[in-house]
């Protein structure tokens, strides 16, 4: 049996209320030791895998 009261559909607009979370201004904070081994971790994997540091002037890097 068909009910006579149907419900409306929601619309793109009512079904989009969620407002996004941004990230402004995020800044992580990093100790100097944790610099350290960022940095060196990073000249390992380009001296391992043979990636010339110039790269890094890419600015698609």
């Amino acid at each position: 049996m068909e009910s006579i009261v149907s419900e409306p559909k929601p619309t793109v607009n009512q079904t989009n209320k969620r407002k996004q979370t941004t990230l402004n201004h995020y800044m992580p904070s990093f100790t100097k030791q944790d610099q350290e081994e960022l940095e060196s971790l990073l000249v390992r994997a380009f001296c391992s895998t043979g990636i010339p540091f110039n790269i890094i002037e890419n600015v698609d890097f």
